[in-house]
């Protein structure tokens, strides 16, 4: 279940780092993390991460 608002917690952005390096689709991480692609994507840009092409 996707909660509306949920703070990031340090983990939560380490694993995010971590999924965005290793080439894993946004989407599997918005599943894992239980977020919404949206707030994925926006985190993603926030942190100046950069994906695979």
């Amino acid at each position: 279940m996707i909660r509306k608002h949920q703070r990031w917690t340090q983990t939560n952005i380490n694993d995010l780092r971590s999924g965005v390096a290793s080439g894993v689709e946004v989407e599997a991480i918005a599943d894992t993390l239980g977020r919404t692609v949206e707030d994925v994507r926006t985190m993603i840009l926030r942190l100046r991460l950069r994906l695979a092409e």
